[in-house]
């Protein structure tokens, strides 16, 4: 038996033996794969009231209620409100005062045969909604993980080791920023998941800063960037710039953009590449500038609830190279990518590049940057003075329109 599923057996066999814990598990899209381990730990009949899952669409529609995508946050929160909904309306009455109940879901697209191995297909959401005390009002953690192994086994795997994570951090984790995060990955690498969402709600969880949780994802190396849109709300990625054109600001040169500036670059775009609506708009911001500020005030200083700023987006990650920050979001959308950057920056990348293969190799920066669809644009151009060993590569750029000056 592999380490990592004896030790998730453990953890299923000490819920199990506790009488005060009892619920359902709702799988659907990767088999039966956390309940599995509390069926092999034994006194399964003490933790779960029922097990199931619901393949066909018409079956889950049925039970659930239409959705419309099936691996989404709206079907898993449908799935464990209508299965702790059934819980409480069965059991409470003769249960209910020395139980606390949960209901545990999850929704999940693996590794399929025929399809591309592209990770968009290998990803789900998790959650629990479980009482900490008798009687009392439920909590619930719900998240959202990319499945990085390359097999579908390998991928059921490391579900169900999650999955059981979650549920003994419900019932016996500590409810701060890094212990919970740090629990959902006990037991094997994180390099395995990739978790890009993590809400906590309930009572137990009061003190839990929502920002600060999820922050602590990429300070973990849980993730590689977060995505937040108006007023504070975290979305993921894919959901927002999925197909989309985006237009790209680095933290370290949007202060030093005007609204006259991005105006200029809009309106190249649109006229230039036949673009008929703008691009999304999206600042990234490293994680190295959140050091003695909080998120409050960049998300208040760079997105805004107005309807015309709704397709404007705050991305903090790990990326401070633009090549790193280009490949993520390549992953997501195969249209435009334009990147704004200063003159002053765009020097600083001629003469000293951010290459920690090869520091000194502007050939090597530049493949990883452009494909078809990137371009660097410079709206300041009158500050632009090239004069290194690479101004013949840069006047080739120019003419490729790689790279964009704006006067």
């Amino acid at each position: 038996m592999p380490y990592i599923e004896k030790i998730a057996i453990e953890k299923a066999r000490k819920i199990n033996s506790s009488p005060a814990i009892y619920g359902t598990f709702a799988e659907i899209g990767a088999g039966q794969e956390v309940v599995n381990h509390f069926f092999k730990a034994g006194q399964a009949s003490k933790t779960v009231a029922k097990s199931m899952s619901a393949y066909d669409m018409t079956f889950s529609d049925q039970i659930y209620g239409g959705s419309g995508r099936y691996v989404s946050e709206s079907r898993l929160s449908k799935m464990l409100e209508h299965e702790y909904t059934l819980l409480q309306k069965r059991l409470k009455k003769k249960r209910g005062h020395n139980t606390k109940f949960f209901a545990f879901a999850d929704t999940v697209a693996v590794s399929t045969v025929g399809k591309s191995n592209n990770t968009s297909y290998h990803h789900g959401w998790m959650g629990i909604r479980f009482q900490s005390e008798y009687k009392a009002p439920y909590n619930e953690i719900i998240l959202h993980v990319n499945l990085l192994d390359k097999t579908r086994l390998q991928q059921y795997e490391i579900l169900g080791v999650l999955g059981v994570n979650l549920i003994y951090s419900a019932f016996y984790g500590k409810k701060d920023h890094k212990n919970i995060i740090k629990s959902l990955f006990d037991n094997f690498e994180s390099s395995r998941v990739d978790i890009d969402f993590l809400r906590c709600s309930g009572k137990i969880f009061k003190n839990l800063n929502h920002h600060k949780l999820n922050l602590e994802l990429i300070h973990q190396r849980s993730t590689e960037a977060l995505l937040f849109q108006n007023k504070g709300k975290i979305i993921l990625p894919s959901d927002a710039l999925y197909g989309k054109h985006i237009l790209i600001q680095q933290f370290s040169t949007a202060d030093k953009l005007t609204p006259s500036h991005i105006k200029k670059v809009v309106s190249y775009i649109n006229n230039t590449k036949k673009i008929k609506s703008d691009p999304v708009s999206l600042v990234n911001i490293p994680t190295q500038y959140l050091k003695n500020r909080n998120m409050s005030h960049y998300l208040k200083k760079y997105t805004s609830s107005s309807k015309k700023n709704r397709n404007q987006y705050i991305l903090v990650s790990d990326f401070n190279k633009l090549y790193e920050l280009k490949r993520f979001i390549r992953k997501i959308t195969d249209q435009h990518i334009f990147i704004i950057i200063n003159a002053k920056n765009f020097i600083k990348i001629l003469k000293r590049p951010h290459n920690k293969v090869s520091s000194n190799d502007i050939l090597e920066f530049s493949s990883r940057l452009y494909d078809k669809k990137t371009s660097l644009i410079i709206p300041d151009y009158k500050n632009v003075k090239v004069s290194t060993p690479f101004d013949h590569f840069e006047k080739y750029l120019v003419k490729t329109k790689k790279l964009v000056y704006l006067k």
